[in-house]
């Protein structure tokens, strides 16, 4: 991807793991190459380089790194390393590379920290789209979802997230940005972490059981904001399918 040889139009066969990683799949591979245009005009605008330059540098650069692993199974899949030793990225390129990726590099202590805490925080994006889910039915009070998301904005209660899946479920528009089937698995394995500790979570249960059901309804591949078409059955229904009771 970084070196430029990876399109939209991409597909990829056999036993090539991509084939079937999310990340290669749109929407996400989309979205993981417009970032990698903006990152290759930062990097040739501010230090006359390309992206793969860039990354590399990026990853020199980070605090407590001292070298990089560079897979190359050709001689020539070397030449793009002399490209990222003779610049430093400073503060203000990190800062741009942050935001054109929207995100942040948190340190979390010793090595398998950063998995844990993505079940946490996907357990919590989950609890976000069922509240997001069940909020939407305050159409049934004659609250319309454009009102609801102007009462959030702003205030405490404010989430992107939120105000996206409103958005989509206002539109019925399922096409997805992180599917029903990824963010069920992630609810899965959250659950399976949980039971081998001493607690309990019985809101992400409930939602488990709920989720599965509509899963089994053949609604996997949209977006996960599709659990609304399980409380809501008088909504209608999701390209002639009838929705769920």
């Amino acid at each position: 991807m970084l070196s430029g040889k990876i399109s939209e139009p991409t597909s990829f066969s056999g036993d090539d793991l991509r084939r079937v990683d999310p990340k290669f799949q749109p929407p996400r591979l989309g979205q993981y190459l417009r970032a990698v245009d903006r990152l290759d005009v930062l990097a040739r605008e501010r230090f006359g380089k390309r992206v793969i330059h860039l990354a590399l540098r990026w990853v020199l650069d980070e605090p407590g790194v001292g070298a990089a692993l560079w897979g190359a199974r050709r001689p020539d899949q070397l030449d793009a390393l002399a490209g990222a030793l003779d610049f430093t990225l400073d503060e203000p390129a990190k800062a741009e590379i942050d935001r054109i990726l929207g995100r942040k590099t948190v340190w979390l202590g010793d090595a398998g920290a950063g998995s844990r805490m993505k079940l946490v925080l996907n357990s919590w994006l989950a609890a976000l789209v069922e509240g997001t889910a069940e909020a939407a039915l305050a159409k049934t009070l004659g609250v319309t979802l454009d009102h609801v998301a102007e009462c959030l904005e702003g205030g405490p209660l404010d989430a992107p997230l939120v105000r996206s899946k409103l958005t989509k479920i206002a539109a019925a528009d399922f096409d997805p940005e992180f599917s029903l089937a990824m963010a069920a698995k992630d609810v899965r394995l959250a659950l399976q972490a949980e039971a081998q500790g001493s607690g309990t979570l019985p809101m992400l249960e409930a939602l488990d059981r709920r989720w599965q059901r509509v899963l089994a309804s053949g609604y996997g591949d949209r977006d996960v904001s599709v659990v609304y078409l399980g409380l809501a059955p008088a909504e209608g229904s999701v390209d002639g399918d009838i929705a769920l009771t």
